[in-house]
């Protein structure tokens, strides 16, 4: 259910914005092996909940893209 796997995302990006606001020089070394892993998590359940697994590392790449896409938005960085 596409609906109700973009309000998931939502959901997960309003979640993880806030932390996103310290330092990242701080958790740099943290945050790199982290990328995509919030969202990715989300979509990975919801592939197997709803009869079409992705494989892990699949759904990781969409978290990857998603939170490049919520960066770009935010103007953290640009489309190169």
């Amino acid at each position: 259910d596409v609906d109700f796997l973009e309000e998931v995302v939502k959901q997960t990006i309003a979640h993880k914005v806030p932390t996103l606001s310290a330092d990242v020089s701080d958790d740099y070394n943290e945050m790199c092996p982290q990328y995509g892993h919030s969202i990715g998590h989300a979509v990975e359940f919801l592939s197997f909940k709803h009869g079409t697994p992705l494989l892990h590392g699949e759904a990781i790449a969409v978290g990857m893209c998603v939170s490049a896409e919520v960066a770009y938005l935010m103007g953290i960085c640009n489309m190169d």
